[in-house]
């Protein structure tokens, strides 16, 4: 049997030489080569485990190694084949493999790298950013820098939570237990049919069993202290409040979260009855308040990443306080995105959203950042068009980092009404929100959002973008523009008369447009431009002409 590493580091290891056996067998064999297709579902196989074994794998990029928990895992000579040195060259900083992951995102992340490193260092306009944008991954993320700039950004909440430390396991007075042990014996004893049980499995029935006891002990406890408030046999009911509130303080401290949730839905009745006077009122809402702190939910997601509570039970925590608090809730519940690659919480999430859309609206423009974010990367995750006018509006958040997520979100949605939003976006103050807004639009040409993009070449403003940028938003303006923007960028890359000579940056970021115009005039200009005495508006018209003859849009 096959086994897989159990240390962090080494799965990270691991994780990365099947990826770097993917990239070579792409190397030396073609798509249908029946090798190279055993070995890229072995690798995914491999993979696919190690996910399994520890939820999230984070690969740190640096110009000749990889890292993970800043131990090196991988390191190569930095050079043009390199797979550390092609993702560091293209701005990525960083890329997690998360729980999940499909051959078709693998194939196609090594696709898109290999033919980034084919194309060349100068092949700018056709960056590997811009490639794995278009993939729609769900299981593989990346956080990446312009090539221009030297700070280091990546989307909102991709920050780890700090984990923290379980609390101690729950000590039970065996009186306060049915005798498991007795129980046990008179099976051994008296019933035959159990025969060939071994000690083990002798000591997982009657954990079982002492399991079962337990949680009919405590139903039964929070049963009698439910019956007391109901119907009580006292006027201070300061006992009664103290008690629940030790009980849910061990549960919370042991990891019972079922139990918790269980507490809470008991008293539901007596809640909603005009029985409860203001000081039950009170202590309830304080323990309400406990089971949806930070501290409560940190450990939570902690113990589901480490594999000591299943995801059905923190799914059920999570429908359970939802109901009383949804913004509490998305505001403290930790890594949304890594919690989400878990189908049961998953589900459970989109079906808080979607039966608590309002709540969602209003956690979309909240002052709490983190209530705001999760709550764009939820609407996204739902995909509900309802949500597009609140997410407009959380375009104008003062947080770059949800204005990321809002765009992300306006992605996954899609539509008309979307695709507004993000053409309003392309003169965001954030660059991440801009690149993210532009190719966006230029993936579905949406032709409506020529004017803004219009608005944002006219003058001498794009000229303090980033050369990526300003690549990209030529690029959305042939794209939207067609006809329309022809006659423009074809002076643009003339230059103004016989005696002005055209701007090199301009010209090639022109060249850039006409090849996303496609047509037949825009090829008349970009094969004269071939001529061009300077180097960079010769090289980018090249450029142009292998993209179309390798499949982009094809001038007619």
């Amino acid at each position: 049997m096959t086994t897989y590493a159990a240390d962090y580091t080494d799965a990270a290891e691991e994780l990365v030489q099947e990826l770097v056996r993917v990239v070579k067998v792409r190397r030396l064999y073609g798509p249908d080569h029946p090798q190279r297709a055993g070995i890229e579902e072995a690798a995914i196989e491999r993979i696919g485990a190690l996910l399994d074994a520890h939820g999230t794998i984070e690969l740190k990029v640096e110009e000749s190694r990889f890292l993970a928990d800043d131990r090196p895992v991988y390191a190569t000579e930095a050079k043009r084949e390199s797979l550390p040195w092609i993702l560091h060259r293209e701005g990525i900083r960083l890329v997690a493999f998360y729980q999940g992951l499909t051959l078709q995102e693998l194939l196609g992340f090594v696709e898109d790298v290999a033919r980034v490193a084919e194309g060349g260092e100068d092949e700018a306009d056709d960056m590997l950013v811009t490639r794995l944008w278009e993939q729609n991954f769900y299981h593989l993320r990346y956080t990446f820098v312009e090539r221009v700039q030297e700070e280091e950004w990546a989307p909102a909440f991709a920050e780890e939570e700090e984990s923290l430390a379980a609390g101690p396991p729950i000590h039970v007075d065996p009186e306060e237990v049915a005798a498991g042990p007795e129980t046990i014996r008179r099976i051994r004893e008296d019933e035959g049919a159990l025969y060939f049980l071994d000690e083990e499995d002798v000591a997982t029935l009657q954990a079982e069993i002492e399991a079962e006891n337990k949680r009919v002990l405590v139903d039964d406890f929070l049963t009698c202290l439910r019956e007391l408030l109901v119907n009580p046999v006292a006027d201070r009911v300061e006992p009664i409040l103290q008690a629940l509130d030790d009980v849910q303080s061990r549960l919370l401290e042991d990891g019972q979260y079922a139990h918790v949730a269980k507490l809470h839905q008991l008293f539901v009745p007596f809640l909603e009855s005009d029985r409860p006077d203001e000081r039950a009122l009170r202590a309830f809402a304080e323990l309400r308040s406990r089971a949806l702190s930070e501290r409560t939910l940190g450990t939570l997601a902690a113990r589901v990443e480490a594999g000591n509570l299943e995801d059905r039970v923190a799914a059920s925590y999570y429908r359970t306080f939802a109901q009383e608090d949804p913004v509490a809730l998305l505001s403290r519940i930790g890594d949304l995105k890594r919690l989400c690659q878990r189908p049961a919480i998953s589900e459970a999430l989109a079906e808080i959203a979607s039966e608590r859309l309002e709540a969602l609206r209003r956690a979309l423009t909240s002052d709490d950042l983190r209530a705001a974010g999760a709550a764009a990367f939820l609407a996204g995750h739902l995909g509900d068009p309802r949500l597009v006018d609140a997410l407009a509006h959380a375009l104008e958040s003062d947080d770059p980092a949800i204005r990321r997520e809002v765009v992300l979100a306006l992605k996954q949605l899609g539509g008309g009404r979307a695709l507004d939003a993000v053409a309003r976006a392309v003169d965001d103050p954030d660059p991440a929100v801009r690149l993210y807004a532009l190719r966006h639009l230029v993936a579905h040409r949406y032709e409506p959002g020529f004017p803004f993009v219009a608005e944002a070449v006219q003058g001498e403003a794009w000229r303090e973008r980033s050369p990526t940028e300003q690549r990209l938003l030529f690029e959305a303006y042939g794209a939207l523009g067609g006809q329309r923007a022809l006659e423009d960028l074809s002076g643009r890359v003339k230059g103004g008369g016989l005696f002005r000579k055209p701007d090199p940056e301009e010209a090639a970021c022109a060249l850039v447009g006409l090849g996303a115009i496609g047509s037949g005039g825009a090829r008349a200009v970009v094969e004269a431009a071939l001529g061009s005495k300077n180097s960079l508006i010769a090289q980018t018209a090249r450029q142009v002409l292998d993209r179309w003859s390798a499949g982009a849009p094809e001038p007619s």
